[in-house]
């Protein structure tokens, strides 16, 4: 039987229409209406290249996740144009380009075109349209062959938790609505959104219809609000086969989900406890992917298997659609991130961690496959800017201890030499209240199973995000210049004395009088990210936010810095002399957290 695999998309809002090189390569065109239909309108002369992020047909994935056979496209289109079928590899590190054919189509009414491609080697499937009149493109899909008995059964729960997001979640849902429950697809029968509202400023007459359920929540954070999601998913009547854990705040493509639900009804058998990650782009850029898949690394940090892919290049596209070398303790993030059923039954819910950390320890605990393919992806709002001393300093270095002392999952991870790193870098560069969040993750999870469980994570947030960098406009700052950074150019590295210099005194705290040390103030950027030469035996430091041009304001304090310094040794002794009291008392505490009446329970459920 034969069964759609892609259909083809056009950027459709203004947002994303500047980033046509997603969809497809030459000269931007207009969406059009055409009477009841919308369409690609090609002007005379024009040539259109269809192998963009999320229009190319990623053959490899499909033939290794699906055993897809006998490959053929279908265009609806009105006019005089060329249709050639091209194929892309990588060779080693350019594309290289295969034309199979070429076929000269004519309509002066919408005509569907159906072509089929040769058994090829290549790694993505692709055509391009020449235009020899005005010609109109009303969509196209991509198709194979497959056993009947092959296709299997799915029934897919949406569960996203949204906490006062209202513009983001409720624009999702209308294009989910309108798109694909509404529509004549085989989806709209197999598909299900829950959304959970920690903010409680939904109603549901904004949100529900069928196949659409609003549940209020109290703001328990990502954890809470996904693992009432599962719960809520796998108590209803539809038989939920997987469940799609995503963001509030993301701007999403109904063919992301299409496609997530077609790989999963054909998906080979020894992917059946895989799960599907979507990629993350950035919506402020919307051509950069940032991540799709992530590890904990031996150091202790977080990791992304993949480097940031400007994805209008089509090597880039090629190269992310490779299958990810072997990481050892990968995981995928809930901006979108699919679980089987299954797994959820087998591995239980989320730990209660708030934000930060829950899919991070969640991937680490399922010991699975993560299946990655272009056109699965979302765009996530402020990542570019997004940096937070509380998440990453207090909340992510905490949950990390916290997975690492519950299980065996990342032991061999040196994760209090990264936090260990972190509080020092913090020192390092006058963000004593970044060393102090650190100091706190610390203190934190030497408390204990039972903080965790009772803590208000809401309130916790609002009293530690205090120590965060008030940030204030580079305009009333005064008299400082801020260059905007230029990444082309080389760094300048401190001298071989300074940097002896400056380790023996660890940049002028130790054995140095404040006189010595410089009144030229040092630009950085605030997210940590500098060159030595910048902070080297300076008095001021001016922390730098350069997507939004504001500035903070950092200054020496050798009192701070001796206060902190004792603060973090006494915590990291107790730390090694309860480390397994600790890792015990978190071990048999993570047998409850993860089930559902202790969920129940935190929710205030009962």
């Amino acid at each position: 039987m034969k069964k759609v695999l892609q259909r083809i998309v056009f950027p459709q809002t203004d947002k994303i229409a500047y980033h046509y090189g997603l969809f497809y390569r030459g000269v931007q065109c207009a969406y059009i209406e055409d009477g009841d239909e919308k369409a690609l309108m090609l002007a005379e002369g024009t040539l259109l290249d269809f192998s963009g992020y999320l229009n190319g047909f990623a053959l490899n994935k499909w033939n290794l996740y699906t055993g897809a056979e006998k490959i053929s496209l279908k265009l609806r289109l009105k006019g005089d144009c060329r249709i050639a079928l091209t194929g892309y590899s990588l060779n080693p590190v350019e594309p290289e380009r295969v034309c199979f054919s070429e076929n000269r189509v004519k309509a002066e009414e919408i005509t569907e075109f159906e072509f089929e491609y040769p058994v090829c080697q290549e790694e993505m499937l692709a055509f391009e349209i020449t235009a020899f009149s005005r010609t109109l493109l009303y969509g196209g899909t991509f198709s194979a062959e497959y056993d009947e008995g092959a296709v299997k059964t799915v029934n897919l729960a949406i569960a996203t938790t949204t906490c006062f997001k209202e513009p983001f979640i409720k624009g999702n849902i209308r294009s989910i609505r309108k798109e694909l429950l509404e529509s004549d697809e085989e989806i709209a029968q197999h598909l299900y959104v829950n959304v959970v509202d920690n903010g409680r400023t939904l109603t549901p007459d904004e949100i529900e219809s069928d196949h659409i359920r609003l549940f209020p929540n109290p703001n328990t954070g990502g954890s809470g609000g996904f693992a009432r999601g599962m719960m809520e998913s796998l108590h209803m009547q539809e038989n939920i086969t997987h469940v799609l854990l995503m963001d509030d705040d993301v701007f999403i493509l109904p063919e992301s989900l299409h496609r997530t639900y077609t790989l999963l009804t054909l998906l080979k058998d020894e992917y059946s406890e895989a799960y599907i990650s979507g990629a993350m782009l950035d919506y402020n850029k919307m051509d950069l992917q940032y991540e799709d898949v992530g590890s904990v690394s031996r150091d202790g940090s977080l990791l992304k298997a993949k480097p940031n892919y400007i994805m209008t290049d089509l090597a880039n596209v090629l190269k992310n659609n490779h299958e990810i070398p072997h990481l050892d303790h990968p995981y995928a993030a809930w901006w979108y991130c699919l679980i089987p059923r299954h797994m959820i039954e087998k591995n239980g819910l989320p730990m209660p961690f708030f934000i930060r950390g829950d899919d991070v320890e969640y991937g680490v605990r399922s010991h699975t496959k993560f299946l990655t393919m272009g056109g699965i992806c979302v765009w996530h709002m402020g990542f570019a800017n997004k940096y937070n001393a509380f998440m990453v300093m207090y909340q992510s270095l905490r949950n990390l201890m916290i997975v690492q002392a519950s299980s065996d999952d990342i032991a061999d991870c040196d994760i209090l030499g990264n936090v260990r790193l972190c509080f020092f870098a913090r020192l390092e560069e006058l963000a004593y209240d970044g060393a102090e969040l650190v100091c706190r993750a610390l203190e934190d999870f030497l408390k204990g199973p039972s903080f965790i469980a009772s803590a208000d994570g809401e309130a916790i947030m609002k009293e530690y995000r205090q120590l965060n960098e008030k940030m204030i406009p580079l305009k009333e700052i005064g008299d400082v210049e801020v260059r905007i950074k230029d990444e082309s150019k080389e760094k300048v590295f401190l001298p071989l004395v300074s940097r002896v210099k400056m380790k023996l005194t660890f940049n002028g705290h130790n054995f140095t009088p404040e006189k010595a040390l410089s009144d030229d103030i040092g630009v950085i950027d605030y997210d940590g990210q500098y060159e030595k030469k910048d902070i080297f035996f300076r008095k001021t430091l001016l922390a730098v936010n350069r997507y939004e041009n504001t500035g903070a304001f950092r200054h020496f304090d050798k009192a701070r810095y001796r206060q902190l310094k004792k603060r973090f040794a006494k915590d990291m002794k107790e730390y090694r002399d309860r480390y397994d009291e600790l890792s015990a008392a978190y071990r048999d505490a993570k047998k409850i957290f993860v089930t559902e009446e202790f969920w129940k329970k935190y929710l205030g459920l009962e």
